[in-house]
């Protein structure tokens, strides 16, 4: 599977595979670009989410490892002409069958945040070579629950599917500052990978920004994000995971704007599709539990309009046998009478 092919542009001179794809895997010890900023307490960008669960809630060091190493497998197999074979050799065994066609890590990492949104290989590895084996914790009590209404629909409730979907697939109240699409697109493309953190993980007001720390403070409640609010922040995400891994890169100066442009031109229409396929599932799901509910509805109707039928015939048999008994004792009981 290819995943998602966002940056089909070739330009050389700004693939990441210069930067990222001379990094080797340590072994399965995972690269130290991730290993710098992700699942520890250390890094200056990262760090304000605390404790760690908070990180690994979002994304894990296995998934941007995964990122890496698709975006290395690609470099490798395309043989870019600055990507050190032995460094290939290294880490071939960690590569995966299936990854997407881009020279961009912010691809990979928008692939692997996608997947443990939608588990689209349906793989329970999802990767087969990678530690990658966690899907998203939201989807996955989603994904249990209409699995069961679309596999048990007997007397199915539709009302209880409606109630679930609205837990899940609206948007959370805007007073809750969750979409932050916004603000990370208007502060990532200008701005070199180091402002773009900085204002990432300002807690502190700033006039000159107006900025009150809405992305940290965001960020810091995902567990309360609905499955919407993380689908449609998924490329606003991908933008700042690219930054945190490629702020070290001194040669990055036109790299952000590249990937914002690129990113923006496909990014949220690929998400909305997602969103709608997710809702047409559902709409097919309600359907079919409505018509059965509805078949089953007649179904029982029709039983008892049968049972109140076969009861009555019965009373009414029961009733024709007593006044034939009586009847047939009218001769007799005169018989005494006039006696």
């Amino acid at each position: 599977m290819c995943g998602f092919f966002l940056l089909n542009f070739s330009l050389a001179e700004n693939t990441d595979c210069w930067y990222f794809a001379r990094m080797t895997y340590n072994q399965g010890d995972g690269f130290d670009n991730v290993n710098h900023v992700w699942e520890t307490k250390e890094s200056k960008f990262s760090n304000f989410l605390d404790p760690v669960d908070k990180q690994t809630l979002i994304l894990t060091k296995n998934d941007l490892n995964t990122a890496m190493l698709n975006l290395k497998k690609y470099c490798c197999d395309k043989n870019i002409w600055w990507v050190d074979k032995s460094k290939c050799e290294v880490d071939k065994s960690f590569f995966n069958p299936n990854v997407m066609d881009s020279q961009y890590l912010f691809d990979h990492i928008f692939d692997v945040m996608m997947r443990r949104l939608a588990w689209l290989t349906g793989d329970k590895n999802i990767f087969e070579n990678s530690e990658m084996r966690e899907v998203d914790d939201k989807w996955k009590e989603w994904r249990d629950f209409i699995m069961n209404k679309a596999e048990d629909l007997s007397w199915s409730d539709v009302q209880s599917i409606i109630d679930e979907y609205q837990k899940y697939w609206v948007k959370s109240n805007p007073n809750l500052w969750y979409d932050i699409t916004e603000e990370i697109n208007r502060t990532f493309g200008p701005n070199n990978d180091q402002d773009f953190l900085r204002y990432v993980v300002r807690e502190n007001g700033d006039e000159s920004t107006n900025q009150n720390g809405k992305v940290a403070e965001a960020l810091k409640n995902y567990d309360k994000w609905t499955l919407y609010d993380r689908y449609s922040n998924v490329c606003a995400l991908s933008k700042y995971f690219y930054a945190l891994l490629n702020y070290q890169n001194s040669d990055n100066s036109d790299r952000g704007v590249i990937v914002n442009r690129l990113a923006d031109w496909r990014c949220e229409q690929l998400v909305q599709s997602q969103i709608e396929n997710e809702n047409k599932y559902v709409q097919v799901v309600v359907q079919k539990s409505a018509n059965l509910f509805e078949e089953n509805y007649i179904e029982w109707y029709m039983q008892y309009l049968y049972d109140r039928s076969v009861k009555l015939k019965s009373l009414w048999k029961n009733v024709e046998d007593r006044w034939m008994d009586v009847i047939r004792a009218v001769p007799y009981l005169l018989k005494t009478c006039v006696k």
